[in-house]
């Protein structure tokens, strides 16, 4: 059967007392908005929603007219841009997402939409940092890989490396003690790329006492 509402949308498949239960459709303007499963006349199950160009714009589980559970998200021009779980249409749970050319941008978990929990970032040059999360913010232990080829693993709060960690550089240098916004600041320790002593005392915005070399 058929059924036009107010709105204009147009609901077709098989329906129990006006409305659709089981497989069915939606279309909006004479385009194909969704179909799928229904209840109560809501897309609920197994389904597609569909960009009005036609191309599909989510595929998988929905519940209460929403992704909800396992689902994939595609760009309007059909690539990936997200493939995992959703909660009430948000990105929750371990998910991957990519950017609209289809380079991964972060796989890991979420937590209503943003990053949280372990996951990694990645970027053009590959990975940006793999560790622990909060609020989309790097928050907690992990790894931050450097464009200019230095790797630094420690504890990060709100995005930044905070306290104590240790960054090892592209000639092989190794620097092991605090940070401030990525550089070293306060007491620390560099060694050279065979691992004999080379510097232990303070450091201040990057800089240390060269004397002491």
């Amino acid at each position: 059967g058929h059924l036009t509402k107010e709105d204009g949308k147009v609901y077709s498949g098989t329906f129990e007392n006006g409305k659709l239960e089981g497989s069915g459709s939606i279309t909006v303007d004479e385009k194909l908005y969704y179909s799928g499963d229904f209840s109560d006349n809501v897309p609920e199950g197994s389904g597609k929603q569909y960009y009005p160009s036609g191309e599909v714009r989510y595929s998988g589980a929905f519940s209460n007219g929403v992704p909800h559970g396992m689902a994939m998200e595609y760009t309007e021009n059909g690539t990936v841009k997200y493939n995992g779980m959703f909660t009430q249409g948000l990105y929750n749970g371990e998910g991957v997402l990519y950017t609209d050319n289809g380079m991964k941008l972060y796989s890991g978990s979420f937590e209503m939409g943003r990053y949280s929990g372990t996951g990694t970032a990645y970027n053009e040059s590959g990975k940006l940092y793999s560790g622990e999360f909060e609020n989309g913010l790097y928050n907690g232990t992990g790894t931050l890989y450097g464009s200019d080829g230095s790797i630094i693993t420690g504890s990060f709060t709100d995005g930044k490396i905070s306290g104590k960690a240790v960054c090892t550089y592209i000639n092989g240098m190794r620097y092991e003690g605090c940070f401030d916004e990525g550089i070293p600041d306060g007491e620390g320790a560099l060694t050279n790329v065979t691992g004999s002593f080379k510097y232990s005392g303070m450091f201040d915005d990057g800089d240390f006492d060269y004397s002491r070399l």
